[in-house]
Formats: structure tokens, C-alpha cells, sequence
């Protein structure tokens, strides 16, 4: 019997590593002239990174409920580890907005985006339509596994819910309708883990990922067909979380990107797509290559940041209990 089946912690930075290059790989596509060293079709990896991120976050808050059960708590801390980096970068980009180009907006605009509540065409950066899908699913995973059921038809209720957003007749953010699958599609990985991490499971999923991603190609390359890009991004997914949980080779590159994978996420769209002109970057493959830079050291010094107040609320908590005692 094969041990340690799933995805092993040191394996999901590795795989998040591989989800934030080809988001990054993806966007810069749209704000520099890289075609000689990207090809054009690459755009499409954006959202080929989104889903593995989607599929992780999905496998991730199953295997924790498995583990740990579900409550408010739980729930409110994967909220909290979300929404409070994601409200600090967008404070920080609402400041910028004012000082540096006199832009002000409406106090309804300002909470809403700080709350994440990003229905439609996100106010400060289109990316972050990111949080207010996968805050989404969160909710709904909480719904839905708080009811008495057996497991299994839990995550068939979330396919469900899946298939009729898919068919739904409002109109949201066009990014959800590529993703409506890829979270709940974690979650069934979770629920099927010793049948798809069973040896022989990984390389059929492996090379069939491949042969569909190969027929399919073609009509991934520009934004228009929903069905072949959700599908992709579903293979692409599949693929790298197989071939990394075969491998026995560990990148240390990929492994500190992915450890700050959802930092260099928040903060990449604005960087590169809206003040690149203000940091003095132009379009060039140099001006790709100084973005890449400042945007990874921003984000591993945001990190770190994160991880000091983290430890400075911990001890401040923990005083006031011993003085409260």
C-alpha cells in the first residue's frame, strides 16, 4: 500500500510555484512585447494558473474538514487569511490611486472592494475577481457540508451547484464562468484521493490530461469558447498535480514561489498593468524581466511583513490573557 497518498506538503509550493508563472507568464503577455520569448497562444496560461490555485484551495479546505471537522472558526479563519492581505494591498493601492494620479472614487466602491465583494469588473485591479469567486465557494463549501448527508453526495451538491452556474443567466465576471468546475473539482480530488493517487490512476490521468489538452489546443488560444477553456484549465490542472506527486525531484525555485505565490498575486495585476509607467517600465523584454524582479521582491517582503505582525498579535494576545488571569 502506497504511503502519504496525495498531495504532500512539500509538493503544493512546488505546484503553486508552477500556477503563479504561468498567471504571471499569462498577464505580462497583455502589458509587454514578449512574443519572441513567449509565445502569443501563452495568454491563455493566465487562467490555466487560476485553476490550479482554484483546485488546490478546493483539495486544501477538504482535506482541513476531513481532518479537523467544520465550523465557524474554521471557516472564518480561511476568510481572515484572504481577506486581510487582500484589503491591506488594495488600502495601499486606493492611497497610491489619490496621491499619484488624484483619483478618488465613491465610499461605496472603497468598502466593497475592501470587503472583496467584486461581482463584476473589479474597481482597482480586474485580476482580483479571484478573491470574491474562491470567498464564494468558501461559503458555499460551508453550506453545503454542514448538511447531514454522507460525503459523497456533499461533493456531488457541489458539482451541482457547479454545472448550474454554468448555465446561469447572470451576468457576472467573465473569469467566473472559466472557473465554476475548478474548485469543486479539488474537492472531488480530495474525496477520491486513494483512487487518483494510486500509481497506475496518476499516469492515466497524466497522459489523458495531455491528449485532451493536444485536441482541444486550438481552441484555447483566444478567450472566446468557455467550455474549451474550463476544460484546459481542468487538464492542466490534473496534469501538474500528477506529474509533481510522481516526481521525486523538488525545485527550490518553484518552492519559494509557490510559499509566496498569493502575494506575488495580489500584487502583479496593478504592478504591471497599471503602474508600470509610474516605476519607469516600458514594454520591452529588459522592462518584462525588471517587473518580474520588483514584483517577487515586493511580494516576499509583503510576506514576511505578514509573518512579523502575525507573530507581534499572537504575543500581544497572549499577554493580555496572563494579565487577565
Amino acid at each position: 500500500m502506497e504511503q502519504n497518498i496525495g498531495i504532500l506538503r512539500e509538493d503544493t509550493n512546488q505546484i503553486k510555484g508552477i500556477a503563479i508563472l504561468l498567471v504571471l507568464l499569462g498577464h505580462s503577455r497583455m502589458w509587454f512585447q514578449i512574443s519572441d520569448i513567449i509565445p502569443n497562444r501563452m495568454t491563455t496560461a493566465g487562467a490555466w494558473g487560476v485553476a490550479i490555485f482554484l483546485t488546490l484551495s478546493g483539495y486544501g479546505l477538504t482535506e482541513s474538514f476531513f481532518k479537523n471537522g467544520l465550523s465557524i472558526s474554521f471557516i472564518k479563519r480561511r476568510v481572515i487569511k484572504v481577506i486581510l492581505p487582500y484589503a491591506a494591498v488594495s488600502a495601499l493601492w486606493f492611497i497610491v490611486d489619490f496621491i499619484a494620479f488624484h483619483q478618488t472614487t465613491s465610499i461605496k466602491n472603497v468598502i466593497t472592494t475592501l470587503l472583496g465583494v467584486l461581482l463584476y469588473e473589479p474597481y482597482l485591479d480586474p485580476t482580483m475577481w479571484y478573491i470574491t469567486f474562491m470567498l464564494f465557494w468558501y461559503v458555499v463549501f460551508f453550506i453545503i457540508f454542514l448538511l447531514p448527508v454522507h460525503k459523497g453526495l456533499k461533493v456531488a451538491i457541489l458539482l451541482l451547484v457547479a454545472f448550474l452556474l454554468q448555465h446561469n443567466t447572470i451576468n457576472l465576471n467573465s473569469n467566473w464562468e472559466y472557473n465554476y468546475f475548478t474548485f469543486p473539482i479539488g474537492v472531488l480530488i480530495s474525496y477520491l484521493k486513494p483512487i487518483i493517487f494510486n500509481k497506475n490512476s496518476r499516469i492515466i490521468i497524466n497522459n489523458t490530461a495531455i491528449i485532451v489538452l493536444l485536441i482541444i489546443s486550438p481552441y484555447t488560444i483566444e478567450f472566446s469558447n468557455y467550455t474549451e477553456i474550463s476544460i484546459a484549465g481542468i487538464c492542466v490542472t490534473l496534469w501538474v498535480i500528477t506529474l509533481i506527486s510522481m516526481l521525486d525531484y523538488k525545485s527550490k525555485i518553484l518552492g519559494f514561489l509557490g510559499y509566496i505565490s498569493f502575494e506575488i498575486y495580489l500584487l502583479e495585476g496593478v504592478i504591471g498593468g497599471k503602474y508600470r509607467e509610474i516605476i519607469g517600465l516600458g514594454v520591452t523584454i529588459r522592462a518584462f524581466i525588471a517587473y518580474l524582479f520588483i514584483t517577487i521582491c515586493l511580494a516576499y517582503v509583503f510576506k514576511k511583513l505578514q509573518i512579523f505582525i502575525g507573530k507581534i498579535s499572537k504575543k500581544t494576545i497572549y499577554e493580555k490573557a496572563n494579565f487577565a488571569a
